[in-house]
């Protein structure tokens, strides 16, 4: 067995509804070869293992239990402790986020 037929996929259309009144009742699925899905799914047990190590507690996605907004809130709790007056009374500070472009694309 070779890579091509390891990577091959079936996409099938499935009937959503009872009735077919249109072609867009149907849903794609996609069919994946078995050793395919064999090989894919022990890496990414393996990878379960291994990735909590590798990524630092101050990255927030692709973890389990780890959410991208969890970024956002803890921005604003800083910008609200910094602008608190018994915190910070002369409120001169400065903080940077980048999470504008961090998913838009996989390389």
């Amino acid at each position: 067995m070779d890579m091509v037929e390891i990577n091959q996929t079936i996409i099938v259309l499935i009937l959503k509804v009872a009735q077919l009144d249109d072609l867009f009742k149907f849903g794609p699925i996609s069919l994946y070869n078995f050793v395919y899905k064999l090989v894919s799914k022990t890496l990414a047990n393996q990878l379960k293992v291994i990735l909590p190590v590798c990524i630092n507690a101050n990255q927030s996605s692709f973890e389990v239990e780890r959410m991208i907004q969890d970024n956002a809130t803890v921005a604003h709790e800083i910008i609200h402790y910094l602008q608190s007056s018994k915190n910070n009374p002369k409120k001169g500070y400065a903080l940077k986020l980048d999470m504008s472009k961090a998913y838009d694309k996989v390389e």
